[in-house]
């Protein structure tokens, strides 16, 4: 014998398995956390935001000076230097760290 005929019996605010009946409160909550948590997934990856990574063409040498990566090119590939020539040329311009120096000339 079935003890309520239909939901329309059952007291507000009684647990009915899973679901609590007359707030209706609890049929929002999936679909609004799924949809912040998305919000904070994409948010977080940067997906949803204006500002984008901006990988510079130039560093700043240790006198302060710019060096950028067109100065260095012209550098490396001019045919008229020796490797020796094209180190000491990378020097004068700024650059210090030898193992840089060594990548780039290789």
């Amino acid at each position: 014998m079935d003890v309520f005929a239909s939901l329309d019996d059952v007291p507000t605010g009684m647990r009915l398995g899973n679901k609590t009946t007359g707030s209706g409160r609890g049929r929002w909550r999936w679909p609004l956390l799924t949809a912040s948590t998305w919000a904070l997934v994409l948010g977080g990856c940067g997906v949803l935001s204006e500002q984008r990574t901006v990988f510079p063409d130039e560093m700043v040498g240790p006198e302060g000076q710019r060096i950028t990566v067109a100065q260095i090119d012209a550098i490396l590939d001019d045919e008229d230097l020796s490797s020796d020539e094209q180190e000491a040329a990378l020097h004068e311009l700024g650059l210090e760290d030898e193992r840089l120096i060594a990548i780039l000339l290789r």
